[in-house]
C-alpha cells in the first residue's frame, strides 16, 4: 500500500522537521542524514515541491525547508503527492450490484474509506512523537 518513494518521503520531512523552521536545508545534508542515493532523494523532493510540501531553493544558499508547519501536512498530502490518492479496492465483479457480492463491495468501501481518514487525520508532527510500543 505504502511505495518505498512514500515513506521515503516521510524520511525526508520528518528530517526536515527536527531542524529549525528557518534553517535551508542542503541536499547533501539531508543525503547524509538519510543515506541512499542522492539522485533518488531528489526526485522524491521535487514530488514534494511540486505539492508545495516542501519549498525548494537554489544557489550556494539553496536547499529545502518544510513549506508549512508538520502539523499542518497530513500523511494523506504525502500519500497524494508521491503515489496518487489511494485508490478503491479493485474487485472481482464489475458489477456491484450483483448477488452476494453487494455486501463484500460496501465493506471494501467502508475499508477504503477508513483508510483515508486515517491518512487524513494523521500529520508529519504525529511521526515526530516518541515511538510506539509494540504489543
Amino acid at each position: 500500500m505504502i511505495t518505498r518513494t512514500t515513506e521515503t518521503a516521510f524520511r525526508i520531512l520528518i528530517t526536515l522537521a527536527s531542524f529549525p523552521d528557518d534553517r535551508v536545508v542542503p541536499l547533501g545534508e539531508l543525503h547524509t542524514h538519510l543515506g541512499g542515493s542522492q539522485t533518488y532523494l531528489a526526485k522524491v523532493t521535487t514530488s514534494l515541491t511540486r505539492a508545495r510540501i516542501v519549498r525548494s531553493t537554489r544557489g550556494s544558499q539553496g536547499g529545502l525547508m518544510l513549506a508549512r508547519s508538520p502539523k499542518d501536512i497530513t500523511l494523506l498530502d504525502v500519500l497524494s503527492a508521491t503515489q496518487g490518492m489511494p485508490a478503491q479496492v479493485a474487485t472481482a465483479s464489475s458489477d456491484p450490484g450483483i448477488g452476494n457480492t453487494r455486501m463484500f463491495h460496501a465493506v471494501m468501501e467502508d475499508v477504503h474509506q477508513s483508510v483515508l481518514a486515517s491518512f487524513r487525520s494523521h500529520s508529519i508532527a504525529d511521526l515526530l512523537q516518541e515511538p510506539c510500543e509494540n504489543s
